[in-house]
Formats: structure tokens, sequence, C-alpha cells
């Protein structure tokens, strides 16, 4: 906060919380003007910034947990849903993870995939035999 004025200080606080350039420049009693001449200095902008880290890192923190919590529900669903559900949130883990299981391991994978989910699955896709 090099050699910010009290009235520059309240204007980058305000833009901080939300307010336009020319919100903040009516309520410090600058015009809009004047207001974006102080926001194209670096010590403005940084002042800003600062005032935004606190928040950038709540939000931050939040979004780790919403991301934990979505862990935990696919994995619930991987054990507790039918078959369709359990595929479609495997989908949705790779495309996440912008993942697909290496060639190498194709068949292990399978294998692996089958003993976990294909109870349900081997049902619906074995044929139908008619005597």
């Amino acid at each position: 906060m090099a050699d910010l004025t009290p009235k520059q200080q309240e204007a980058a606080a305000l833009i901080a919380s939300g307010k336009t350039q020319r919100q903040a420049a009516e309520a410090v009693g600058v015009s809009p003007q004047t207001l974006t001449g102080w926001a194209k200095k670096e010590d403005f902008q940084s002042h800003v910034q600062a005032l935004l880290q606190p928040a950038h890192a709540g939000v931050q923190t939040a979004l780790q947990g919403l991301h934990q919590r979505a862990a935990e529900v696919l994995a619930s669903l991987l054990e507790t849903a039918p078959p369709a559900t359990k595929l479609q949130a495997i989908r949705l883990i790779f495309e996440i993870n912008k993942a697909t299981p290496p060639a190498q391991d194709a068949a292990s994978s399978y294998e692996e995939f089958m003993k976990h989910f294909g109870q349900g699955l081997t049902h619906a896709s074995q044929p139908k035999h008619h005597h």
C-alpha cells in the first residue's frame, strides 16, 4: 500500500467489495475519470488485489471442500448405485480427470471393473436363449 491517499484506499476497498468504479468514485467524492486514473496505477491495483486475497482464499477453500464432497458422492455411487448409474459415475470421473486407462492395462482394468461392478451388468448384457 505504498503511497495511497485515504481516498484511494477507500476507493480500492469499495472496488474490492464489488462496487463499480463509478460507484466508488461517487462514494469518495472524486470524478469517475480521477478514479480511472488511480485504477491504472500499479500501487492501486496491488492494494485492490491485496484486499481481494482473503476472499479468493475463502473461495478456494470452499471449492476444495465441494470437490472433496463430490468425490465422496461419486465413491458412494460406485458402491451402492445401480449399474447404469455406476457407469455414469465412472465416465464422469474420467471426464473430470481427463484420463482414460492406459492401453497396456485395458485387460486388467476390465477385470477389475467386472469384479466390482459386473454382477448387475451380466444379466442385462447376456443374450437370451430361446428353448
